[in-house]
């Protein structure tokens, strides 16, 4: 008896609730997506702002595609078998190293770093399971054979990341970075347009450099009439850290300590204006490449053997669920 009382007033206080409330809980588990951005049909900022970077006459390792820098590295997996303790991993890896070859030079299969088993896999040092690329070039080519100072040297494609009325983020890659002392293939840089969510026109311009970045609004940017609207990027000489202004940029301080602990770009200054035939001035709108659309986007590996420390590692690249480098 008392069941079936308890039945009944659960009946009671159901019908109680009124039909309208019903259907907008309804109406709220059925949520329709957010609507596409209307504004990306009429405005296409991708090509329309693609930063002019310019690079330093002393730059040691220029730009190069990353299809030429995957085929010209073996892809291995990071397996270590003994702690990593300086000495005593030195003389051990001197007989095994730990690092098991998966594909040699030239035999990575085409669409193999998309594999989903390669994201998230990029071991911070020797003492870390993960995957790598390894550029099998001597640094003797990489500074000589592949320069603007050559006069047939030709600047890769810019690899680009679109989200309509939310960002454009543009992917710049070099074979290695040498800064301070701090060593390491593959070298990922990258300038990140933010969109109005209405218009889908910039709104800012984040630059990163060394696991930070700085953000500036679009109209405090400097836009002489010559670059119509392109920002400008002065790329750090040998760590290619994007800058908004040329000049020497404390890495731990504000300032340089005794020209130490800096990135140096181009000494040149906006308003003394940028030569855009020079061979060390990047028009990245004259070779754009939807980053998603290659062969090797989302390969969450290391672009560039690993090191004792992680900032002697290889950073992760476009696709990779690590965007912190």
């Amino acid at each position: 008896m008392k069941n079936n009382r308890l039945l009944a007033l659960c009946c009671v206080v159901l019908a109680a609730i009124p039909i309208s409330s019903q259907a907008d809980a309804q109406i709220i588990q059925e949520a329709e997506p957010p609507a596409p951005c209307e504004a990306a049909a009429q405005y296409v900022p991708i090509w329309a702002h693609a930063p002019i970077l310019v690079l330093a006459s002393n730059e040691p390792y220029p730009p190069q595609s990353a299809e030429w820098f995957v085929a010209n590295s073996s892809l291995k997996q990071n397996a270590p078998r003994f702690p990593n303790i300086p000495l005593v991993s030195g003389l051990v890896g001197f007989f095994d190293d730990g690092q098991d070859v998966l594909f040699g030079k030239g035999e990575i299969p085409r669409g193999e770093l998309a594999d989903p088993r390669y994201q998230d896999s990029r071991p911070a040092t020797r003492a870390d399971d993960g995957f790598f690329l390894d550029l099998e070039i001597s640094n003797s080519v990489l500074k000589l054979g592949f320069s603007p100072r050559t006069g047939n040297y030709r600047f890769p494609p810019v690899y680009y990341e679109y989200e309509p009325c939310q960002t454009v983020t543009y992917w710049f890659f070099y074979p290695k970075s040498e800064t301070e002392g701090i060593v390491h293939e593959g070298d990922w840089e990258r300038l990140v347009l933010q969109l109005d969510a209405g218009t889908n026109r910039p709104t800012a311009v984040r630059y990163h450099q060394h696991n930070k970045s700085k953000q500036i609004p679009w109209q405090a940017l400097p836009v002489p009439p010559l670059f119509d609207n392109h920002p400008i990027v002065f790329a750090g000489t040998g760590s290619h850290a994007s800058y908004p202004e040329p000049g020497a940029v404390g890495l731990v301080w504000k300032s340089c300590f005794a020209s130490f602990f800096c990135d140096t770009t181009a000494r040149l200054t906006v308003a003394e204006g940028i030569d855009l035939d020079s061979p060390f001035s990047w028009r990245t709108s004259t070779r754009l490449i939807d980053a998603t659309e290659t062969f090797w986007y989302g390969f969450g590996g290391a672009w560039g053997t690993v090191g004792n420390i992680e900032f002697q590692t290889g950073p992760t690249g476009p696709g990779s669920a690590d965007k912190t480098r």
